[in-house]
C-alpha cells in the first residue's frame, strides 16, 4: 500500500527557492519517513518537505543562501541515527523552485 507524501510547509520561499530531490536508503517505515521529514523542518532555510517513504525519496524546498545540500544529507542521516535507523541519504540534483512543485 502506499503511503501519502508527508507535507510541510514553513514561511514562503524566495524566488531563489531551490529544490533538492534526495535519495535515502533505509527508510522503509512511516516512523522513519515522519522522523527525516520533522528533522528537515527544523533547518532553517528549508522551506517545504515531501517525504515519499515508500519510494526512499524527500524533496525539500530551501534557500540557497542559508543551507546547502550536503547539510540536508547530514541531517537526513542523524535522523536515522535518532531511531537508531541506519539512513543513507544521496543528493540526486537540484533545481530551481518554480510552477511545477517539487517532483517536477
Amino acid at each position: 500500500m502506499a503511503r501519502t507524501p508527508l507535507w510541510s510547509i514553513n514561511p514562503a520561499p524566495s524566488s531563489a527557492a531551490r529544490v533538492a530531490h534526495l535519495a535515502v536508503a533505509g527508510m522503509g517505515s512511516e516512523e522513519i519517513a515522519q522522523a527525516v521529514e520533522a528533522a528537515l523542518r527544523q533547518v532553517p532555510g528549508v522551506w517545504l518537505v515531501a517525504v515519499q517513504g515508500d519510494e526512499a525519496m524527500v524533496a525539500v524546498a530551501y534557500d540557497p543562501s542559508e543551507i546547502r545540500p550536503g547539510v540536508l544529507l547530514a541531517v537526513v542521516e542523524a535522523a536515522g541515527i535518532g531511531i537508531a535507523q541506519n539512513l543513507r541519504a544521496g543528493l540526486m540534483h537540484t533545481r530551481p523552485l518554480r510552477g511545477g512543485g517539487l517532483w517536477v
